[in-house]
């Protein structure tokens, strides 16, 4: 019989990972958004990978629907903590039409896909998931097939950290050469 402070464990950390990726993907559209038809690389790199974030919460809720792991929980916010406070901040600093650093906004975003990827997903969630196999609360190839899947999250969130590093030299550079950190302003 599997703990029932393990399941809910798992159950919290997947729909506050499915809540994170949301939120990431929102903000992630926004900034798209700000940067069309400034730099359409920037634009569009982040453009794809707030796609991708969204579709890796629909491949988690999924995972975690189809295994009896899903639940909503109202307190993600604390319990994530600091990378779901960075990307609100983000978000609600693309909202407010003040100016903001880009650096210093994808900075935030660079240190959260970071922390998605490598501390979520397989330092954290990927044990759970373990040890509901050895509880017997999932069974051993659903287990399986959920690393293998959240592998594949993992690559995508190393390939957004990287993106995400260049295009905010990008936006660094261009800010260099027009003398402002701020190189658009926000509408």
């Amino acid at each position: 019989m599997c703990p029932p402070d393990l399941c809910e464990l798992v159950k919290r950390h997947l729909y506050c990972s499915i809540a994170l990726e949301r939120l990431v993907a929102e903000a992630l559209s926004l900034f798209s958004e700000k940067l069309r038809g400034f730099d359409s690389y920037a634009q569009l790199i982040l453009a794809a990978i707030a796609i991708e974030s969204e579709r890796h919460a629909e491949i988690l809720e999924m995972l975690a629907k189809e295994l009896n792991l899903y639940n909503e929980y109202s307190n993600c916010r604390e319990f994530v903590g600091e990378p779901w406070r960075a990307v609100e901040t983000m978000s609600e600093e693309l909202k407010s039409g003040r100016e903001a650093s880009y650096a210093e906004l994808l900075e935030r975003q660079k240190w959260v896909e970071e922390a998605l990827g490598e501390e979520t997903y397989h330092k954290i969630l990927l044990p759970l998931v373990s040890g509901t196999a050895r509880e017997q609360c999932i069974e051993s190839n659903a287990s399986e097939a959920f690393k293998d899947i959240l592998d594949k999250v993992v690559e995508d969130e190393k390939f957004h950290e990287q993106a995400v590093k260049e295009v905010m030299q990008r936006l660094i550079k261009r800010s260099t050469e027009s003398g402002s950190d701020h190189p658009i302003p926000i509408p």
